[in-house]
């Protein structure tokens, strides 16, 4: 009885001295940490604001807005399209783009604080892009259309 209490005590002592190597050298089996994702709610856009759908999209603004939201959701669609094929990727969920009039409004709707040198924001975990109609733009000169390119690939 003493030789197989021996045996078990020797084998405690080994497994003791050497668990810690084991753990350094072998494979992780532990669950992979979970990475941090901002998931944005999309809001929604004031009650007076016109909604014009295409495929994959939604273009929402203004009434005084309306020929250039329709501009938007055309180039949007088609831009989806070939984005999509580009990166070989699935376009995915409708995309919402939001025309905002003013500054104001702009950071009124955003999940999240905007910096405030950005004319647009995308928020891919909620589908949304943000975008400031031309009259509130505050940096660069490039198209809006070019903009909106720039976070559809963000989406």
């Amino acid at each position: 009885m003493l030789s197989l209490w021996c045996r078990w005590a020797w084998f405690g002592c080994a497994l003791w001295l050497v668990a810690p190597f084991c753990a350094i050298a072998g494979p992780q089996w532990a669950e992979k940490p979970e990475e941090h994702v901002v998931q944005s709610v999309r809001p929604q856009a004031p009650s007076h604001w016109i909604d014009i759908p295409a495929p994959f999209v939604h273009v929402l603004s203004e009434p005084g807005d309306r020929e250039a939201a329709m501009r938007l959701s055309r180039r949007s669609s088609q831009r989806l399209r070939e984005l999509s094929e580009a990166l070989r990727v699935p376009v995915g969920d409708t995309v919402y783009v939001y025309l905002t009039p003013s500054d104001e409004v702009f950071r009124s709707l955003q999940p999240s604080r905007a910096p405030m040198w950005a004319d647009a924001t995308a928020y891919p975990g909620s589908g949304a892009i943000y975008l400031r109609a031309q009259r509130a733009r505050v940096a660069g000169d490039e198209p809006i259309e070019q903009v909106l390119d720039h976070e559809l690939i963000h989406i």
